[in-house]
């Protein structure tokens, strides 16, 4: 798929199925990164324009503040089967550390994340959603 009307759906899954996309599609985990790198919002949206990107744009922009697993998807419609279980724990590791656990289980198997507690995380003792999807 290369002609310039693709839909941000028709992009990422041209890009799915190994074929090339007009341009890049939307990458979630990289946008906290571009974000980083850029003085104020203005210059995170300029940034991920100048990249091609399908533009994330959070209106209004949000702190991390946890309401729920899936609100800081920005209005994506997120549902889980009801056969799904999460659990989230703490495990504590002496000088290294607490490592904070998230499994999902699910009737094909489990997904599991684990992310090191530093003193910049700002989620507490909670693995938002994202992180996990890309464990």
């Amino acid at each position: 798929m290369s002609n310039k009307t693709s839909t941000s759906r028709q992009r990422m899954l041209a890009a799915l199925e190994r074929h090339s996309p007009d341009h890049a599609p939307c990458a979630f985990m990289m946008f906290r990164g571009l974000k980083s790198q850029c003085a104020n919002y203005r210059e995170f949206i300029a940034a991920q324009l100048a990249l091609g990107l399908d533009t994330v744009v959070e209106l209004p922009p949000r702190p991390p503040i946890l309401v729920n697993d899936y609100y800081n998807l920005h209005g994506l419609p997120v549902s889980y089967d009801p056969r799904v279980r999460i659990k989230e724990w703490v495990e504590t590791h002496g000088g290294d550390g607490d490592l904070l656990i998230k499994e999902y289980t699910t009737p094909v198997g489990s997904l599991r994340a684990e992310v090191r507690k530093t003193s910049e995380w700002p989620w507490g003792d909670h693995v938002p959603v994202d992180y996990a999807l890309v464990a």
